[in-house]
């Protein structure tokens, strides 16, 4: 139907023409003044922000929205879609010299906070679109949160935007030991190939980065999302070796995804060791685990006990002495949800599973089985102990050592004789 298809592209034509003057105006303001009063433009930027959504939604659906017709457009859906970046990175400019006073009235406040979510649906559109745009896109978001902190955060999504960021560190990741596993079953390394790799690291510690910037500055308001970054952690190591449902991937990818994104990832941890809705998390008595995150959960709960023994007696009290009133949630000591955890990884104490440890200095050890990684660092972490918490330990012991599990029983065996020492 030739009448439909110039209908098409006259739509299509008009929607590219309309961006083009949006970001003209958009450029003007921008170019009139240093800084800009959110009074003075208060209805273009959730109005503009509004437009660039659903047109890269549009782009994004383009192919099942415009099914055979699609070839006859997809020169047009490729100009709006510039048209629609290019308005987009003017308004970020626009957004960056916007001044807000300090007094600022609840419409301001709402109005900059509109943008941040409206942001963070963008994000979403364009995640599997344009990575670069998207990286933008998330800096831009952390950067306008910090610098008006103190007057939206009582206003923000706190948790919408955590799952955001959790969501694209799972995706990211995804596709890095994809692009792995590719290289390594094809026996060939592309320079294309391996730039995307590397470029996914780097979005992936980029992504742990800004997750970390965002616990530090709104950890009090993160009370809710603490089992979606306990899952999330979890996930990513469940995928990686050595675990046993991680996909296959060199040596050399392993060290370069550790070292690049991983020890990001790890650092996480330090800000949330007294923020205690986390512990109680990890911690608790009816936490229920499907069985390729029980190993992940013991990579988690030795990373932990690495880092509490340089930790405040308060913070070291909270993780080993277990819940002590009623009126607590419920949560096990560390040493116990990491005897508990053991109990469901037969497999990984059994074959030949190896994981690297560090020394002082920083540099790795030849590999050590799963269960002289887990003596060892179990007996370090009995060092840091507290006298007060010996009782619970040893009850433990116990009651591992008279249970049905050799190897458990075994381990704990191992680690009392350490502690009579």
């Amino acid at each position: 139907n030739v009448q439909l298809n110039r209908t098409l592209r006259n739509h299509l034509q008009a929607l590219i023409d309309m961006l083009e003057v949006l970001t003209d105006c958009v450029q003007h303001i921008c170019s009139r003044q240093e800084m800009v009063p959110l009074e003075h433009v208060y209805s273009l930027p959730s109005s503009v922000l509004h437009i660039i959504k659903n047109t890269f939604l549009h782009c994004k659906n383009s192919e099942s929205l415009y099914a055979e017709c699609f070839h006859i457009v997809s020169d047009l859906l490729q100009s709006l879609f510039k048209g629609t970046y290019g308005l987009q990175k003017q308004l970020m400019l626009l957004l960056d010299i916007l001044s807000i006073n300090s007094c600022a009235t609840e419409d301001s406040i709402r109005i900059m906070a509109s943008v941040i979510h409206t942001m963070l649906e963008i994000c979403s559109a364009i995640s599997s679109i344009d990575h670069a745009l998207h990286a933008n896109t998330w800096k831009f978001i952390i950067r306008q949160i910090l610098k008006h902190k103190s007057l939206i955060k009582d206003s923000l999504k706190h948790s919408d935007i955590f799952s955001g960021l959790c969501e694209d560190i799972l995706f990211s990741f995804q596709s890095c030991l994809q692009l792995a596993e590719h290289m390594k079953l094809s026996g060939t390394q592309e320079i294309i190939d391996y730039k995307i790799f590397q470029r996914t690291i780097k979005l992936c510690r980029f992504f742990a980065n800004s997750l970390m910037h965002y616990i530090k500055e709104f950890t009090s308001f993160l009370v809710d999302s603490c089992y979606q970054l306990h899952q999330t952690y979890l996930q990513i190591y469940s995928k990686f070796p050595p675990s046993l449902h991680a996909l296959v991937i060199s040596e050399a990818h392993q060290d370069e995804i550790a070292r690049g994104f991983l020890m990001s990832l790890d650092s996480l941890l330090l800000p949330l060791l007294a923020f205690r809705p986390f512990v109680e998390v990890v911690l608790s008595k009816t936490l229920a685990l499907s069985p390729e995150l029980h190993f992940p959960q013991c990579q988690l709960l030795l990373s932990l006990m690495a880092l509490l023994p340089s930790q405040p007696q308060d913070v070291q009290a909270l993780w080993n002495s277990g819940s002590q009133l009623p009126e607590e949630i419920p949560r096990l000591p560390l040493f116990a949800a990491l005897l508990l955890s053991l109990q469901q990884c037969p497999s990984e104490l059994s074959l030949p599973v190896f994981l690297q440890r560090a020394t002082e200095t920083g540099q790795a050890e030849g590999p050590l089985t799963f269960y002289h990684y887990v003596c060892i660092h179990l007996c370090t972490f009995i060092t840091s102990l507290s006298v007060s918490h010996f009782h619970l330990l040893e009850t433990l012991l116990l009651e591992t050592v008279l249970g049905p599990n050799m190897i458990m029983a075994l381990l704990a065996m191992d680690v009392w004789c350490f502690l009579a020492r």
